[in-house]
């Protein structure tokens, strides 16, 4: 059984949070430059502003660019990790298949669970 905390990388837990009227979720690869990750994440809350939370599926698989993608995150977006409004998380490689054409499946199913 996946542990959807285990995935959680930045953000309360979801029980410590107030509830959002609906949650975007974002997929971030290393095609993906943090700024304009950043940029999304910043419009996405502007917008749905006390109704719009986002979570982000960091798949990256670089250790060193996810964890610039986070630092970003955390700098630029402090206040809404607090408040539950902006949340990340990584799936671990091994819950993928070797193949890579099922990958972009599991990165949607990972944010519809979460």
């Amino acid at each position: 059984e996946l542990d959807l905390e285990a995935l959680r990388i930045l953000g309360p837990r979801a029980s410590q949070t107030t509830r959002s009227w609906l949650v975007v979720g974002l997929v971030a690869d290393s095609s993906h430059p943090s700024e304009r990750v950043a940029e999304v994440v910043r419009s996405t809350l502007e917008v749905g502003e006390g109704f719009v939370s986002v979570a982000v599926h960091v798949t990256d698989g670089d250790a060193a660019r996810r964890g610039r993608l986070l630092e970003a995150l955390q700098a630029q977006f402090g206040d809404q990790l607090r408040a539950g409004r902006l949340h990340a998380l990584h799936a671990a490689e091994d819950l993928y298949p070797a193949r890579v054409a099922r990958r972009d499946n599991l990165d949607y199913a990972f944010l519809l669970m979460f």
